[in-house]
């Protein structure tokens, strides 16, 4: 059960990395610098 649960997470983990990829771009031509602004915002 334990594997199962870390596998979850890991899944939503990536999910939200790769939502987060895809937003900071839009945001900010530079990636490092469009995650920090996209967080200042929120």
């Amino acid at each position: 059960m334990r594997r199962r649960d870390f596998l979850t997470t890991a899944s939503a983990l990536s999910i939200a990395l790769a939502l987060g990829a895809q937003v900071a771009p839009v945001t900010k031509p530079s990636r490092k610098k469009g995650l920090g602004d996209y967080y200042r915002t929120l």
